[in-house]
């Protein structure tokens, strides 16, 4: 079984953010198409990094070194499957977040034809984005 796990440094025109996560493959998942993408989905950038602070790089790269000692020192489970990732897009992340908002009205417009409680969280999680 895959760890499936790794340290995300986001670099946007004027912040970097640093998160520890499973399933980055999800930053391309559009809930629209019901694929992968071949650019970064706004929604699943906020969704994954809203809750991270933003930084300079020098600090994300501090940071981004900090978690993966503190993950590598888990007597439980020292993995960081992925290691350290840079990711760059050429936006400020107001401008992710307008987009998120706006793409994430479509969204929940197609998933409220799935039932079942995975998707009343997915909605949910959406719902979060318009309310920022």
């Amino acid at each position: 079984m895959s760890a499936d796990n790794g340290i995300y440094i986001l670099e946007m025109k004027d912040q970097v953010r640093v998160i520890h996560t499973q399933n980055i493959e999800n930053l391309w998942w559009s809930d629209i198409e019901e694929e992968q993408l071949d650019n970064f989905v706004p929604t699943r950038i906020v969704e994954y990094y809203a809750g991270a602070k933003p930084m300079t790089l020098e600090e994300a790269d501090a940071e981004a070194k900090r978690l993966y000692d503190e993950i590598l020192s888990d007597d439980f489970c020292p993995i960081c499957e992925y290691g350290i990732c840079h990711f760059a897009i050429d936006k400020t992340w107001d401008e992710i977040v307008v987009e998120a908002k706006d793409l994430a009205v479509k969204e929940m417009k197609k998933l409220e034809s799935h039932v079942g409680d995975f998707w009343e969280y997915e909605i949910e999680e959406l719902q979060k984005i318009i309310d920022m």
